[in-house]
């Protein structure tokens, strides 16, 4: 017995129940999101974390350039997920969802490169700390990213029944 999926129009469901539907999806995905920065802020610091036999005085520090170049990357990251969130939630990811996926992963694409060329051009004394989290935060923020549009796009189609 085959299902034919179509897309949800907006005339089928009424806005009442439409915002409240939005909310609690939109609320999610924030916290999602939250939940990754937290671990991609883990282990940017971990990652940056001298034990007491590397330094000189014999106590444990932290690497603070190594630090906040690695947060550097990381709002990098978090702003292109927001602008994702933001294409998939509005106009152009109701009309086209595919446009909006492309979208986003030729702005992911082009803000990544980008970066990556500002860091080569410049002595930047921290540039490989922000690279090493710039590459870990995008393959994060990449497996984040599918599966909430994945879990998105599955919540507009709905199976029609013969």
């Amino acid at each position: 017995m085959p299902f034919d999926r179509e897309p949800l129009s907006m005339r089928e469901v009424s806005p009442t129940i439409s915002v409240m539907s939005v909310l609690p999806g939109l609320r999610s995905e924030l916290r999602w999101l939250l939940s990754a920065i937290c671990f991609a802020l883990a282990g940017i610091i971990a990652a940056h974390f001298r034990s007491s036999a590397q330094d000189i005085g014999g106590t444990s520090s932290v690497d603070l350039g190594g630090v906040v170049a690695g947060i550097g990357a990381l709002a990098i990251c978090v702003s292109v997920t927001l602008a994702s969130i933001q294409w998939r939630r509005g106009s152009l990811g109701k009309q086209n969802p595919i446009a909006s996926s492309l979208l986003t992963i030729a702005f992911r694409t082009l803000v990544t490169l980008g970066s990556l060329m500002l860091v080569a051009a410049t002595k930047w004394p921290h540039r490989n700390s922000f690279v090493l989290s710039l590459l870990g935060c995008y393959f994060l923020f990449l497996i984040l990213e599918s599966g909430l549009s994945i879990r998105w796009y599955s919540s507009l189609t709905r199976v029609k029944h013969p």
